[in-house]
Order: C-alpha cells, then structure tokens, then sequence
C-alpha cells in the first residue's frame, strides 16, 4: 500500500512538473515574442531615422547600441535587395560589439517580419524598414538561454521525483516558483533594455537633443493642450545655420561637429523654461516656444536667438562664423497638422535665405 501511495505521489508530481514545465515553456515563447517585437521596433526606429538622412555612421552607432542588450549578438543594415549598409557583431573573445565589413549580400525574408532559427539555434529576426517607401531591413540574430534554463528544471525535477519521492510536493512548488522567477527576470530585463534603447533612439547621438521622431510627438502634445486651453498660442522656429557648409569643407566633418554641439549649447543657454529644441537634419533645428500670449511675444526671443551669433563659434582652434536663417508660423493662427506647421515654417526660412539669411520671417498664407 505505502509503495502504491508512493508510486501514486511520484505520478501526479511527475505528471503535475510536466504540466508546468509545458506551461513555463509556452508562456516563455509567448514573453519573448512580445519582448523581441519591442526590442527590435526600439532598434528600427532609431535606425529609419538615420537611414532616412542617409547617416551611415549614425546607423552602425545605433546597431552598436542594440548589442548593449546582452542577448543580441548581431546586428546588421540592408538596403532592399539585401546588400550590407551596415553590420556589426560581437568579438567571440571579448564579447565587445565591433563592425564587421563584408559585400556579402544577404538573403532577404519573402514577408515584412520574420524570425527563424539558424543552425546554432540562435533566433534570426527580421524586419522591413519602411519610410515613405520600403529602404531596407533590420536583422537582429538573438540568443536566450531561457529555454535550456527551463529544460534543465525539468530535469531537475524528473531526478528530484525519482530519488526523494517523498518530498516531490515540495520540489512541485519548488520547480513552479523557480520558473516562473527565470521567465519574469528575464522579461523585466529584456523591458529595462528595451525602454533604454527607446529612450536612445529618440535623441540625436551628435548633440543628444531630441531628433524628428521625439519632435512630432512633443509638437503634437503641445498642440493639444493649446487646443484644450482654449487660449494661447505656440511657434515653430525652423533654424538653419548660414555658412555651416564651408566649415565641413575646409575643416572637416569633426570641426563641423563640434561646432554643431556649440551651436546647441548656445541656443540651449537663451531658449526659456520650457522651450523644446530639437535637431532634425544636418545644420537644421526646431524650436518649440510655449506659452505666447500675444504673435509679438516671440520677437525678443528670435532676438536673442539671433544675438548667439554675434560671436564666432570655436572648434579644435578654428574659429567660425555662422548666422541664423530662421522661419517662423504660430498655432493656432496658422491651423495645420504637426507635419504641414514644420513645412510652413520651413517655407519661411527659405524666404529669409533668399534675403540673404542672418533674420527671420513669419509664414503668412498665400505668401511665397
């Protein structure tokens, strides 16, 4: 009887560690696919960005950053027809990201998503990267010792059932709690590198302003609460540098750099207490100001603006002097989307280019 009742025990716990290991494993695969799904929109979105402006720099910095998430051991930047923009992988003996040069081209997915196993058993991620048209794909190759964590539970658990029946209830409760602590860990790491990777990606590597993508966001939030006030108003200030190229030409891109991270600073130092400034381009900003009573309220901060750049600009002992070329449309006066406000003020900028730039001017409808 009491070797009946010990068969019996051994059973349902056996049977009872199945039932958990099965589950433990389907949630895993279910966890992953939606931490994998966050991962790899964190990484394209920083990558589109760049790929848009064609900064091939910026994109192996990007792809860089996405092996600081310790389970992608590559990643790599197609154009459409597979050929390698960029490619960056693990060193096998430091285990540092390093880039990896080859004009091998690679086999592309025949769908716009895809994961699929190579034959080390890593999971090969693809993605379609697509702006207003299809520009390439992202491959992230990931490895999670997750799964052979839960096996070797499992196992665990057919030994610990076999030799101490007697205490298989307890291991039952064991073997739940330990895998459901491996899947749960696992998932909050894969979340807190992910949301690091978003926060990345949102922001200009260069001068760590906010990029496009944070601006349209930040401009519509903006719009909103102008809109739910009922009251006040906003500018878009499009900023383009005046005789930034020549700086590239005669200097280099490292002083034009440099002088870019200057130019931030200045701007940052004379914008106000909630001013948002963004850059979006190669010598081009945005600068959101809040809370105008009045359309005459943004002259004396366009002033100071201006006033930045009354003193030369210095980098790596060279010395340059750019102006403002600065275009400016106020909401809600001028009632457009987030997107058409950008273009206006872009438009206006151009009009104070033509005059010779070093100003500013206000977009007015029907106006060149």
């Amino acid at each position: 009887m009491a070797i009946f009742l010990v068969a019996l025990v051994s059973c349902l716990l056996l049977g009872g560690s199945w039932l958990v290991y099965s589950h433990s494993e389907k949630l895993f695969e279910e966890r992953r696919q939606t931490s994998m799904v966050m991962l790899t929109e964190g990484v394209s979105l920083a990558v589109l960005e760049s790929l848009l402006v064609r900064d091939f720099g910026a994109i192996e910095a990007r792809l860089i950053q996405a092996l600081s998430n310790g389970n992608v051991q590559s990643a790599a930047v197609t154009d459409v027809r597979g050929n390698v923009i960029a490619n960056v992988a693990r060193d096998p003996k430091t285990g540092r990201p390093m880039a990896v040069f080859s004009t091998q081209r690679m086999t592309l997915p025949t769908s716009g998503s895809t994961s699929v196993l190579d034959d080390d058993g890593n999971l090969l991620s693809w993605h379609a990267l697509n702006g207003a048209n299809p520009v390439g794909w992202l491959r992230l190759e990931v490895v999670d010792d997750t799964k052979k964590a839960l096996r070797s539970l499992a196992r665990e658990t057919l030994t610990v059932a076999v030799i101490f029946s007697g205490f298989m209830l307890l291991v039952f409760g064991w073997i739940l709690r330990r895998a459901y602590v491996v899947i749960d860990g696992n998932e909050v790491r894969l979340q807190t590198e992910n949301s690091h990777l978003t926060d990345k990606a949102n922001n200009d590597p260069l001068t760590g302003l906010p990029n496009r993508t944070a601006l349209m966001q930040k401009l519509q939030d903006s719009m909103a609460r102008v809109d739910e006030a009922g009251s006040g108003s906003l500018a878009v200030c499009f900023i383009d540098l005046d005789r930034f190229k020549p700086v590239n030409d005669e200097h280099g891109h490292r002083v034009g750099d440099k002088v870019l991270q200057s130019v931030t600073s200045r701007i940052r130092t004379m914008a106000r207490q909630g001013d948002f400034l963004a850059r979006i381009g190669g010598d081009e900003f945005v600068l959101i100001v809040h809370g105008l009573e009045n359309t005459w309220e943004i002259e004396p901060v366009l002033s100071r603006l201006l006033h930045v750049t009354t003193t030369p600009f210095l980098a790596e002992g060279h010395s340059a002097r750019l102006g403002f070329s600065i275009g400016v449309t106020i909401y809600p006066q001028d009632k457009s989307d987030a997107n058409t406000l950008i273009n206006h003020a872009d438009q206006a900028m151009y009009k104070t280019k033509r005059t010779g730039g070093g100003g500013w001017a206000l977009w007015q409808a029907g106006a060149e």
